[in-house]
């Protein structure tokens, strides 16, 4: 499922990926005990089950902050920046994306679970605070290095969280009630996402869904108000997250080796299925989530409006769409095979697209509607690389495709060039240069379902 957009959507292909790939046939056909699975009490793992809801659809709450792109690019926009700083914070989240999966192999003891959960959330909260400060500062230098710095830390830390929270839904519960979970967490946290992005757009606009509510808050106010309720809804989090209960790892799976880790890493290089599926998501993945800060600052051109009168209709598009799009691929992969969510999920990025170079007015708002349900190729292309992995390797795999995404953090800036010499619609046509090249490389090259491959030895 990134960038949440697309944290969210590691989380969820690790927990099945791993489920599918350690569970006897007695567990998948759900005959096996829960208590043999998941050692906790009912009360402990529905006590799990409550936080990681909470905190997931919370996170949604925020996303117009948390997923950094569009509103970080609407506000150096409107402070005069040009496209190539405006699209800096989202270049700096994609570079930093490898520092979290040092973290989890720094600290993989399940004592410290708590503490990252808990030192998280106090960062993540802390920094929205001293954000919504720096609104008022005399220097705009200050706030463009501070969304910078925001858009950093929201990388790490988000995950961070996004470790954590996959130890507890992984660990904290049975595979019975963790299905329950996703069911929960995913298909209502969208929802809180939606209401987040309306409400960001009333404080922005006084729009609530097209109508005017009333005027506008005035700059750096309405900025302020969005980023300074971060810091206590995170910082709430902090209580939540001491509910947290996990049973303690055996020994020996405390910590990998550096040459387990090193073998690990060359089975996985040296697959050329995965390798191909690995390039046709970072493709997609290119001309998807990153052309998003463009998109956004071409609002102006089509509608003759400020960008940032539509952050919250964009946002509510965006997550209302992968929302039910979601019910549909889910289905459909059950109902076909594995490869059917990459077709779609990419043609639907490359009809967003299209829209987007065609249509004019408001309708070009529906290319973000688009670009929401495709981005849902985060979670489908992970699950076909893991799909891959041997059982013994499937975590390692998982963690090491979240690697790559760091990659395309130059991507984003050479939008912002492109669209400072040569215009928005330059940039969208590299973007579907992306996609294209994604689709053919899906289409042509990998089979309707992922054969395994065999473990590289770790001993």
């Amino acid at each position: 499922m990134p960038g949440l957009s697309l944290r969210e959507n590691f989380a969820v292909t690790s927990s099945k990926a791993a489920d599918q790939s350690e569970r006897t046939p007695d567990e998948s056909a759900g005959t096996a005990d829960d208590k043999d699975v998941c050692p906790l009490s009912e009360d402990l793992q529905r006590r799990n089950s409550l936080v990681y809801i909470i905190n997931w659809s919370t996170m949604y709450f925020i996303a117009p902050v948390s997923y950094v792109g569009v509103l970080h690019a609407d506000i150096l926009k409107a402070y005069e920046f040009n496209d190539k700083m405006a699209n800096l914070p989202a270049a700096v989240n994609a570079w930093v994306l490898p520092l979290p999966v040092i973290v989890a192999w720094s600290f993989t003891s399940t004592r410290f679970l708590r503490p990252l959960l808990i030192g998280s959330y106090l960062v993540m909260g802390t920094l929205g605070l001293i954000i919504a400060a720096l609104f008022f500062t005399p220097s705009k230098d200050f706030l463009l290095w501070g969304l910078v710095t925001h858009a950093a830390f929201n990388g790490i830390v988000g995950g961070v969280l996004t470790m954590c929270m996959w130890e507890v839904l992984r660990q904290g519960m049975s595979p019975r009630r963790r299905g329950r979970t996703l069911s929960l967490a995913f298909g209502i946290g969208p929802m809180f996402a939606v209401l987040g992005s309306l409400l960001s757009d009333l404080i922005l606009s006084g729009n609530f869904l097209g109508e005017k509510v009333f005027d506008p808050m005035s700059s750096p106010w309405n900025y302020m108000t969005i980023f300074g309720v971060t810091g206590p809804l995170l910082l709430m989090l902090i209580v939540t997250s001491l509910g947290v209960t996990v049973p303690p790892r055996e020994a020996h799976l405390e910590r990998l080796s550096f040459k387990q880790n090193l073998q690990g890493m060359t089975g996985y290089l040296s697959n050329h299925l995965i390798l191909l599926t690995l390039a046709a998501f970072l493709l997609t993945y290119a001309g998807c989530s990153y052309i998003m800060p463009n998109l956004g600052l071409y609002i102006t051109d089509v509608t003759g409006e400020p960008a940032d009168n539509y952050t919250g209709a964009k946002m509510a598009l965006r997550f209302g769409c992968k929302c039910a799009y979601g019910f549909l691929l889910g289905m459909l992969m059950v109902r076909f095979h594995a490869k059917v969510p990459l077709l779609l999920t990419t043609g639907t990025c490359l009809v967003g697209m299209i829209w987007a170079l065609f249509i004019p007015g408001k309708l070009y708002l529906l290319a973000f509607g688009f670009l929401g349900a495709g981005e849902l190729f985060y979670l489908y292309f992970m699950n076909y690389i893991v799909s891959c992995a041997p059982r013994e390797n499937v975590r390692q795999y998982s963690a090491y495709t979240g690697l790559f995404p760091a990659v395309l953090g130059f991507v984003a800036v050479l939008y912002g060039n492109v669209s400072d010499e040569y215009g928005y619609r330059a940039s969208f046509w590299l973007a579907l240069a992306f996609l294209v090249s994604a689709m053919v490389i899906v289409i042509l090259s990998l089979p309707n379902q992922p054969p395994r491959a065999r473990a590289v030895d770790q001993k």
